[in-house]
Protein backbone atom coordinates (compact mmCIF):
# COMPACT_ATOMS: atom_id res chain seq x y z
CA UNK A 1 0.00 0.00 0.00
CA UNK A 2 1.16 3.56 -0.85
CA UNK A 3 0.01 6.87 0.66
CA UNK A 4 0.45 9.86 -1.20
CA UNK A 5 2.71 13.16 0.36
CA UNK A 6 2.95 16.55 -1.31
CA UNK A 7 1.93 14.45 -4.65
CA UNK A 8 4.75 11.76 -4.42
CA UNK A 9 4.21 8.13 -3.91
CA UNK A 10 5.93 6.89 -0.87
CA UNK A 11 5.53 3.74 0.89
CA UNK A 12 3.47 3.02 4.26
CA UNK A 13 6.54 1.28 5.52
CA UNK A 14 8.78 4.55 4.96
CA UNK A 15 6.27 6.88 6.53
CA UNK A 16 6.33 4.47 9.62
CA UNK A 17 9.69 4.40 10.00
CA UNK A 18 10.10 8.21 9.58
CA UNK A 19 6.96 9.19 12.10
CA UNK A 20 8.89 7.04 14.55
CA UNK A 21 11.61 9.29 14.52
CA UNK A 22 12.57 12.22 16.47
CA UNK A 23 13.68 13.87 13.45
CA UNK A 24 10.19 13.77 11.43
CA UNK A 25 9.64 17.82 11.35
CA UNK A 26 13.29 18.25 9.84
CA UNK A 27 13.04 15.59 7.66
CA UNK A 28 9.66 16.44 5.92
CA UNK A 29 10.66 19.88 5.84
CA UNK A 30 13.55 19.62 4.03
CA UNK A 31 11.90 16.82 1.51
CA UNK A 32 8.99 19.63 0.94
CA UNK A 33 11.70 21.88 -0.47
CA UNK A 34 13.69 19.48 -2.80
CA UNK A 35 10.96 16.49 -3.63
CA UNK A 36 10.98 18.35 -7.06
CA UNK A 37 14.95 17.68 -7.68
CA UNK A 38 14.09 13.72 -8.33
CA UNK A 39 12.39 11.76 -10.73
CA UNK A 40 9.16 9.94 -9.68
CA UNK A 41 10.45 6.76 -9.45
CA UNK A 42 13.96 7.72 -7.60
CA UNK A 43 11.93 9.63 -4.61
CA UNK A 44 11.21 7.02 -2.24
CA UNK A 45 14.81 6.16 -2.41
CA UNK A 46 16.01 9.73 -2.17
CA UNK A 47 13.69 10.74 1.04
CA UNK A 48 15.37 7.30 2.57
CA UNK A 49 18.82 8.83 2.20
CA UNK A 50 17.52 12.55 3.31
CA UNK A 51 16.58 10.67 6.65
CA UNK A 52 19.98 9.28 7.31
CA UNK A 53 21.38 12.34 6.66
CA UNK A 54 19.47 14.77 9.18
CA UNK A 55 19.59 11.59 11.51
CA UNK A 56 23.04 11.37 11.57
CA UNK A 57 23.77 15.31 11.59
CA UNK A 58 21.56 14.89 14.63
CA UNK A 59 23.14 12.28 16.32
CA UNK A 60 26.93 11.72 17.61
CA UNK A 61 27.51 9.83 14.26
CA UNK A 62 31.58 9.86 14.01
CA UNK A 63 31.48 8.10 10.54
CA UNK A 64 31.84 11.70 8.32
CA UNK A 65 33.10 9.24 4.89
CA UNK A 66 29.26 7.40 5.31
CA UNK A 67 27.57 10.89 5.19
CA UNK A 68 29.66 12.76 2.35
CA UNK A 69 28.61 9.36 0.52
CA UNK A 70 24.73 9.89 1.30
CA UNK A 71 25.33 13.29 -0.04
CA UNK A 72 26.71 12.46 -3.40
CA UNK A 73 24.13 9.63 -3.65
CA UNK A 74 21.93 12.25 -3.45
CA UNK A 75 23.46 14.34 -5.57
CA UNK A 76 23.22 11.30 -8.21
CA UNK A 77 20.01 11.05 -8.03
CA UNK A 78 19.14 14.21 -8.56
CA UNK A 79 18.33 15.91 -11.71
CA UNK A 80 21.02 17.81 -13.58
CA UNK A 81 19.17 21.66 -12.88
CA UNK A 82 19.52 20.97 -9.17
CA UNK A 83 22.93 19.22 -8.84
CA UNK A 84 24.43 22.50 -8.05
CA UNK A 85 22.31 22.61 -5.26
CA UNK A 86 23.76 19.98 -3.17
CA UNK A 87 27.51 20.68 -2.14
CA UNK A 88 30.15 19.31 0.63
CA UNK A 89 32.66 21.09 0.86
CA UNK A 90 36.48 21.17 2.85
CA UNK A 91 37.71 23.98 4.87
CA UNK A 92 40.91 24.68 4.13
CA UNK A 93 41.78 26.91 6.53
CA UNK A 94 45.73 26.35 8.04
CA UNK A 95 44.74 26.90 11.81
CA UNK A 96 44.22 23.66 12.46
CA UNK A 97 46.63 20.83 10.50
CA UNK A 98 45.48 17.78 11.83
CA UNK A 99 41.61 17.88 11.55
CA UNK A 100 39.29 19.35 8.91
CA UNK A 101 35.62 20.86 9.11
CA UNK A 102 33.34 19.52 6.57
CA UNK A 103 30.04 21.81 5.39
CA UNK A 104 27.21 20.19 3.44
CA UNK A 105 24.62 22.15 1.98
CA UNK A 106 21.18 21.16 0.51
CA UNK A 107 19.72 24.22 -0.70
CA UNK A 108 19.58 26.26 2.57
CA UNK A 109 20.09 23.21 4.76
CA UNK A 110 22.87 23.67 6.00
CA UNK A 111 25.69 21.09 8.37
CA UNK A 112 28.46 21.31 9.63
CA UNK A 113 30.94 18.76 10.59
CA UNK A 114 33.56 20.12 13.06
CA UNK A 115 37.20 18.41 13.31
CA UNK A 116 37.03 15.52 10.66
CA UNK A 117 40.20 13.34 11.42
CA UNK A 118 42.92 12.67 9.04
CA UNK A 119 41.97 9.31 8.21
CA UNK A 120 38.68 9.98 7.48
CA UNK A 121 39.52 12.93 6.06
CA UNK A 122 41.28 11.58 3.34
CA UNK A 123 38.74 8.67 2.04
CA UNK A 124 36.25 12.29 2.00
CA UNK A 125 38.26 14.17 -0.31
CA UNK A 126 39.29 10.97 -2.83
CA UNK A 127 35.68 10.47 -3.19
CA UNK A 128 34.35 13.75 -3.50
CA UNK A 129 37.78 14.28 -6.03
CA UNK A 130 36.60 11.48 -8.04
CA UNK A 131 33.05 11.78 -8.50
CA UNK A 132 33.64 15.63 -9.75
CA UNK A 133 36.38 14.42 -12.09
CA UNK A 134 34.72 11.20 -13.14
CA UNK A 135 30.78 12.86 -13.03
CA UNK A 136 29.84 10.52 -16.35
CA UNK A 137 30.69 7.13 -14.64
CA UNK A 138 30.11 7.64 -11.02
CA UNK A 139 26.69 9.94 -11.27
CA UNK A 140 24.91 6.01 -11.43
CA UNK A 141 24.35 4.64 -8.40
CA UNK A 142 25.52 1.44 -8.28
CA UNK A 143 28.99 2.59 -9.57
CA UNK A 144 28.87 5.39 -6.69
CA UNK A 145 28.45 2.48 -3.73
CA UNK A 146 31.47 0.18 -5.46
CA UNK A 147 33.79 3.17 -5.29
CA UNK A 148 32.56 3.92 -1.56
CA UNK A 149 32.57 0.26 -0.75
CA UNK A 150 36.64 -0.20 -2.26
CA UNK A 151 37.62 3.32 -0.30
CA UNK A 152 35.57 2.28 2.86
CA UNK A 153 37.67 -1.50 2.59
CA UNK A 154 40.72 0.64 2.85
CA UNK A 155 40.11 1.21 6.43
CA UNK A 156 41.07 -2.49 6.97
CA UNK A 157 43.00 -3.66 4.30
CA UNK A 158 46.26 -2.26 3.26
CA UNK A 159 46.40 -2.17 -0.31
CA UNK A 160 47.41 1.03 -2.41
CA UNK A 161 45.49 3.24 -4.03
CA UNK A 162 45.98 2.03 -7.63
CA UNK A 163 45.12 -1.23 -7.21
CA UNK A 164 42.28 -0.20 -5.25
CA UNK A 165 41.00 1.39 -8.46
CA UNK A 166 42.46 -0.98 -10.24
CA UNK A 167 40.24 -3.55 -9.10
CA UNK A 168 36.95 -1.26 -8.59
CA UNK A 169 37.75 -1.17 -12.71
CA UNK A 170 36.97 -4.60 -13.19
CA UNK A 171 34.07 -4.96 -11.52
CA UNK A 172 32.78 -2.18 -13.12
CA UNK A 173 33.80 -3.28 -16.20
CA UNK A 174 32.24 -6.62 -15.26
CA UNK A 175 28.58 -5.13 -14.40
CA UNK A 176 28.56 -3.39 -17.03
CA UNK A 177 29.20 -6.40 -19.84
CA UNK A 178 26.42 -8.28 -17.44
CA UNK A 179 23.95 -5.55 -17.96
CA UNK A 180 24.01 -4.79 -14.10
CA UNK A 181 25.08 -1.27 -14.67
CA UNK A 182 23.21 0.51 -17.66
CA UNK A 183 26.00 3.14 -17.33
CA UNK A 184 26.25 5.31 -20.21
CA UNK A 185 29.70 4.82 -20.21
CA UNK A 186 29.63 5.64 -24.61
CA UNK A 187 26.88 8.12 -25.10
CA UNK A 188 26.10 11.87 -23.48
CA UNK A 189 22.88 13.18 -23.08
CA UNK A 190 23.05 16.66 -23.46
CA UNK A 191 21.18 17.41 -20.63
CA UNK A 192 24.31 16.48 -19.22
CA UNK A 193 26.30 19.09 -20.65
CA UNK A 194 28.37 21.39 -19.70
CA UNK A 195 26.49 23.87 -22.10
CA UNK A 196 28.01 27.30 -21.50
CA UNK A 197 31.49 25.60 -21.90
CA UNK A 198 30.17 24.69 -25.97
CA UNK A 199 28.77 28.32 -26.13
CA UNK A 200 31.62 29.81 -24.67
CA UNK A 201 33.67 28.23 -27.21
CA UNK A 202 31.44 28.86 -30.21
CA UNK A 203 31.22 32.86 -28.66
CA UNK A 204 35.33 32.85 -29.49
CA UNK A 205 35.21 31.29 -32.69
CA UNK A 206 33.00 33.88 -33.95
CA UNK A 207 34.29 36.82 -32.19
CA UNK A 208 37.67 36.08 -34.14
CA UNK A 209 38.54 39.41 -36.80
CA UNK A 210 39.12 36.84 -39.44
CA UNK A 211 36.97 34.94 -41.77
CA UNK A 212 37.50 31.81 -40.69
CA UNK A 213 39.17 30.65 -43.67
CA UNK A 214 40.65 27.39 -42.38
CA UNK A 215 37.03 26.43 -40.64
CA UNK A 216 35.77 27.47 -44.35
CA UNK A 217 38.42 25.30 -45.77
CA UNK A 218 37.99 22.18 -43.76
CA UNK A 219 33.96 21.89 -44.43
CA UNK A 220 34.73 22.46 -48.47
CA UNK A 221 36.31 18.91 -47.84
CA UNK A 222 33.56 17.61 -46.88
CA UNK A 223 30.87 19.54 -48.82
CA UNK A 224 30.36 17.50 -51.72
CA UNK A 225 30.64 14.02 -49.80
CA UNK A 226 28.00 14.32 -47.32
CA UNK A 227 24.33 15.90 -47.19
CA UNK A 228 23.80 19.45 -46.77
CA UNK A 229 20.25 20.83 -46.76
CA UNK A 230 19.57 24.10 -45.79
CA UNK A 231 16.11 25.36 -45.51
CA UNK A 232 14.63 22.45 -47.34
CA UNK A 233 17.47 22.62 -50.48
CA UNK A 234 19.52 19.94 -50.66
CA UNK A 235 23.06 21.15 -52.25
CA UNK A 236 23.62 18.27 -55.34
CA UNK A 237 26.97 19.22 -56.69
CA UNK A 238 29.88 16.62 -56.40
CA UNK A 239 32.09 18.89 -57.52
CA UNK A 240 33.88 20.54 -54.48
CA UNK A 241 33.91 24.28 -55.19
CA UNK A 242 30.28 24.07 -57.21
CA UNK A 243 28.92 22.48 -53.93
CA UNK A 244 30.61 25.21 -51.41
CA UNK A 245 29.42 27.76 -53.93
CA UNK A 246 26.11 26.70 -53.71
CA UNK A 247 25.82 26.55 -49.81
CA UNK A 248 27.08 29.83 -49.22
CA UNK A 249 24.80 30.77 -51.27
CA UNK A 250 21.86 29.53 -49.59
CA UNK A 251 23.19 30.54 -46.44
CA UNK A 252 23.67 34.20 -47.88
CA UNK A 253 20.74 35.52 -45.66
CA UNK A 254 21.97 34.72 -42.57
CA UNK A 255 23.72 36.89 -40.03
CA UNK A 256 27.42 36.88 -40.16
CA UNK A 257 27.71 35.40 -36.98
CA UNK A 258 24.92 33.04 -37.42
CA UNK A 259 27.34 32.20 -40.73
CA UNK A 260 30.92 31.84 -38.42
CA UNK A 261 29.30 30.02 -35.73
CA UNK A 262 27.94 27.33 -38.68
CA UNK A 263 31.23 26.66 -39.71
CA UNK A 264 32.90 26.33 -36.47
CA UNK A 265 30.56 23.45 -35.63
CA UNK A 266 29.92 21.76 -39.20
CA UNK A 267 33.58 20.54 -39.22
CA UNK A 268 35.32 17.96 -37.54
CA UNK A 269 36.31 20.64 -34.51
CA UNK A 270 32.85 21.60 -33.64
CA UNK A 271 31.82 17.87 -33.82
CA UNK A 272 34.40 16.36 -31.43
CA UNK A 273 33.55 19.71 -29.38
CA UNK A 274 29.76 18.80 -28.89
CA UNK A 275 30.83 14.85 -28.76
CA UNK A 276 33.77 15.30 -26.00
CA UNK A 277 32.23 17.55 -23.58
CA UNK A 278 30.48 15.55 -20.36
CA UNK A 279 31.57 18.02 -17.86
CA UNK A 280 33.84 20.72 -18.03
CA UNK A 281 36.60 18.97 -15.95
CA UNK A 282 36.26 16.07 -18.21
CA UNK A 283 39.29 17.10 -20.52
CA UNK A 284 39.35 13.98 -22.59
CA UNK A 285 38.35 13.68 -25.88
CA UNK A 286 36.06 10.84 -27.42
CA UNK A 287 37.43 9.69 -30.25
CA UNK A 288 36.95 7.35 -33.09
CA UNK A 289 39.07 4.58 -33.42
CA UNK A 290 38.78 2.81 -36.73
CA UNK A 291 40.25 4.29 -40.06
CA UNK A 292 38.79 4.81 -43.44
CA UNK A 293 39.77 1.43 -44.52
CA UNK A 294 37.96 -0.27 -41.80
CA UNK A 295 34.37 1.79 -42.57
CA UNK A 296 31.47 -0.13 -44.38
CA UNK A 297 28.92 2.61 -43.56
CA UNK A 298 28.91 6.27 -43.03
CA UNK A 299 26.09 8.68 -43.28
CA UNK A 300 26.54 12.67 -42.65
CA UNK A 301 23.38 14.48 -42.69
CA UNK A 302 23.52 18.65 -41.66
CA UNK A 303 20.20 20.27 -41.99
CA UNK A 304 20.00 24.22 -41.43
CA UNK A 305 16.62 25.88 -41.03
CA UNK A 306 15.47 29.70 -40.26
CA UNK A 307 13.03 30.03 -37.50
CA UNK A 308 13.03 33.92 -37.81
CA UNK A 309 15.31 36.69 -38.97
CA UNK A 310 18.15 35.82 -36.49
CA UNK A 311 17.40 32.76 -35.19
CA UNK A 312 18.27 29.60 -36.49
CA UNK A 313 18.19 25.57 -36.20
CA UNK A 314 21.00 23.12 -37.26
CA UNK A 315 20.21 19.17 -37.04
CA UNK A 316 23.56 16.98 -37.29
CA UNK A 317 22.61 12.95 -37.85
CA UNK A 318 25.85 11.32 -38.02
CA UNK A 319 26.42 7.33 -38.76
CA UNK A 320 30.14 5.54 -38.79
CA UNK A 321 30.03 1.86 -38.79
CA UNK A 322 32.93 -0.42 -38.82
CA UNK A 323 33.72 -4.11 -40.24
CA UNK A 324 32.85 -6.38 -37.67
CA UNK A 325 35.98 -7.62 -38.06
CA UNK A 326 38.66 -6.65 -34.56
CA UNK A 327 41.25 -5.19 -35.69
CA UNK A 328 43.72 -5.42 -33.06
CA UNK A 329 46.57 -3.51 -34.53
CA UNK A 330 44.43 0.01 -34.61
CA UNK A 331 46.70 2.93 -33.34
CA UNK A 332 44.76 4.72 -30.97
CA UNK A 333 45.15 8.38 -30.36
CA UNK A 334 46.00 9.55 -26.59
CA UNK A 335 43.07 10.86 -26.12
CA UNK A 336 41.10 7.95 -24.94
CA UNK A 337 38.12 6.80 -25.85
CA UNK A 338 36.64 4.24 -22.81
CA UNK A 339 35.67 6.40 -19.48
CA UNK A 340 36.99 3.82 -17.61
CA UNK A 341 40.54 3.61 -19.16
CA UNK A 342 40.15 7.43 -18.03
CA UNK A 343 38.93 6.68 -14.86
CA UNK A 344 42.40 4.56 -13.97
CA UNK A 345 44.66 6.16 -16.20
CA UNK A 346 43.93 9.35 -14.13
CA UNK A 347 44.02 7.73 -10.62
CA UNK A 348 47.15 6.18 -11.24
CA UNK A 349 49.02 9.49 -12.64
CA UNK A 350 47.74 11.31 -9.74
CA UNK A 351 48.51 8.62 -7.30
CA UNK A 352 52.21 8.76 -8.25
CA UNK A 353 52.40 12.26 -9.21
CA UNK A 354 53.21 11.31 -12.87
CA UNK A 355 53.14 13.65 -16.12
CA UNK A 356 50.44 12.55 -18.24
CA UNK A 357 52.76 11.79 -21.11
CA UNK A 358 55.15 10.09 -18.61
CA UNK A 359 54.68 6.44 -20.54
CA UNK A 360 57.45 4.63 -19.20
CA UNK A 361 56.60 5.23 -15.52
CA UNK A 362 53.23 4.98 -16.39
CA UNK A 363 53.73 1.47 -17.80
CA UNK A 364 55.59 0.31 -14.79
CA UNK A 365 52.92 1.21 -12.03
CA UNK A 366 50.50 -0.41 -14.77
CA UNK A 367 53.01 -4.07 -14.55
CA UNK A 368 53.35 -3.50 -10.50
CA UNK A 369 49.37 -3.32 -10.41
CA UNK A 370 48.91 -6.44 -12.57
CA UNK A 371 51.22 -8.29 -10.35
CA UNK A 372 49.37 -7.47 -7.51
CA UNK A 373 45.93 -8.68 -9.12
CA UNK A 374 47.47 -11.65 -9.88
CA UNK A 375 48.27 -12.25 -6.59
CA UNK A 376 45.17 -12.08 -5.91
CA UNK A 377 43.38 -14.07 -8.54
CA UNK A 378 44.95 -16.04 -11.13
CA UNK A 379 45.11 -14.33 -14.38
CA UNK A 380 43.04 -11.23 -13.30
CA UNK A 381 46.07 -9.25 -13.91
CA UNK A 382 45.76 -10.09 -17.34
CA UNK A 383 42.52 -9.48 -17.87
CA UNK A 384 43.35 -5.93 -16.56
CA UNK A 385 46.07 -5.13 -19.06
CA UNK A 386 43.48 -6.77 -21.92
CA UNK A 387 40.75 -4.41 -20.71
CA UNK A 388 43.03 -1.08 -20.17
CA UNK A 389 44.92 -1.09 -23.42
CA UNK A 390 41.44 -1.82 -24.93
CA UNK A 391 40.51 -4.44 -27.69
CA UNK A 392 37.37 -2.47 -26.94
CA UNK A 393 37.19 -0.94 -30.20
CA UNK A 394 34.31 1.57 -31.34
CA UNK A 395 32.05 -0.82 -33.52
CA UNK A 396 29.91 2.32 -34.00
CA UNK A 397 29.52 5.97 -33.46
CA UNK A 398 26.60 7.93 -33.93
CA UNK A 399 25.16 11.38 -33.42
CA UNK A 400 21.86 12.96 -33.13
CA UNK A 401 21.75 16.49 -32.17
CA UNK A 402 19.81 19.42 -32.60
CA UNK A 403 20.66 23.41 -31.97
CA UNK A 404 19.57 26.68 -32.19
CA UNK A 405 21.70 29.56 -33.02
CA UNK A 406 20.21 33.34 -32.11
CA UNK A 407 23.35 35.89 -33.80
CA UNK A 408 26.00 33.37 -33.36
CA UNK A 409 25.16 32.59 -29.55
CA UNK A 410 23.80 29.22 -29.16
CA UNK A 411 20.33 29.47 -27.09
CA UNK A 412 19.86 25.16 -26.59
CA UNK A 413 21.38 22.23 -27.06
CA UNK A 414 19.72 18.78 -27.45
CA UNK A 415 20.48 15.40 -28.15
CA UNK A 416 22.70 12.14 -28.07
CA UNK A 417 26.00 10.24 -29.30
CA UNK A 418 26.04 6.72 -28.95
CA UNK A 419 29.63 5.15 -29.34
CA UNK A 420 29.04 1.04 -29.44
CA UNK A 421 32.22 -1.27 -28.98
CA UNK A 422 32.48 -4.57 -30.23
Amino acid sequence: MNVKINKNDISTSQILRISQGKEIKDVMSLWAKIKDWFQSNKREKALKIIENIVSKAQSDDKNHFKMAYHILMLKAMSSDAYKERIKISIDDSLDNHNNKNITILIDDYNIFIKDVDNEQLSKISKIINIFNRHSSVFSNEIALKCLYEKLDQNESESKDNDRIFAELYLELDKKISSGEIDLALNKSNFNQVDFYAISGLVNEAIDKNDTNLDIKKALRKDINRDTYIVNGEKIKSKNQEEAMQQFESLIQNLSEENKKAIYYLLNQEGITLIKSYNTALDYYTLTTSFSGDDIVKQEKVYSIKSLSNNLIEVKIKYLKKSSDKKNHNIILARPFESKLYNFIYDMVVTNNNLEPNDDKRLNKKIQEIKKQLNEKEPNLGEKFLDLLYRDKIINEDSIDITLKLNKGELVSLDGECTYRFY
